[in-house]
């Protein structure tokens, strides 16, 4: 079971992970966010890093997770990304420029890396394109204590990757549960809750400059 941290990590490097592919290239759908947020999982389980923690199964089109849509969701409601092209918000672009200086080195800077290399390799791809080519993967599959299996040759609802249940993977979310605690504050808060609309919003700025003030006048 994921922990809080593990949830807000989860968020942080998708947010990465679709930034550096939305650089060059588009997200065209939810086929290629599940297969390039599979190659996240597995290129950084090759890596030794647990650079997620959602677990992919064999489903009718290659990988699949039940998971991930239940964060993107969350990314989309929470104004984090768009819902067409999974483009960063100014909210979420905030989140990295927020959080990246912050991760420079470690294991958490090799797990962000990992994002790069899918834009690079794969971003161009478009999701049909993408699950023809994850479906022919040979990877190792969780539930065949960790045999390379030719995707397309495993049965229906066998557990491919399941990042949590690797004792041996370096766990980056460790490395800086400050900071994670920070970005779940943040992540937490709904959209109308930093709209400089919302009234609300607008007198407890007020507020605050007020009391700014008078603290510096006496």
């Amino acid at each position: 079971m994921r922990t809080r941290r593990g949830s807000t990590w989860d968020a942080l490097a998708v947010l990465k992970l679709f930034d550096e592919v939305n650089r060059t290239n588009d997200i065209d759908g939810n086929t290629k966010a599940q297969k390039l947020t599979f190659l996240l999982e597995l290129l950084g389980q090759k890596a030794g890093i647990r650079s997620g923690h959602l677990r992919f199964s064999r489903y009718k089109y290659g990988p699949y997770s039940w998971e991930l849509p239940e964060l993107l969701n969350f990314l989309e409601n929470g104004g984090f990304i768009t819902r067409t092209t999974r483009q960063l918000t100014p909210r979420g672009r905030y989140v990295l420029e927020y959080a990246l200086p912050e991760v420079t080195d470690g294991a958490a800077a090799d797990a962000l890396s990992v994002t790069e290399r899918i834009a690079r390799d794969y971003g161009h791809r478009s999701g049909e394109n993408l699950k023809k080519l994850v479906y022919s993967m040979r990877v190792p599959v969780h539930d065949r204590g960790g045999e390379l299996h030719r995707i397309n040759k495993l049965p229906t609802g066998i557990d491919i990757l399941v990042p949590m249940a690797e004792a041996n993977l370096i766990e980056p979310a460790d490395a800086i549960p400050d900071l994670l605690d920070e970005l779940a504050i943040e992540f937490d808060l709904p959209p109308d809750a930093i709209d400089p609309t919302n009234p609300a919003v607008r007198e407890h700025a007020r507020a605050t400059l007020v009391k700014a003030i008078q603290e510096l006048t006496h």
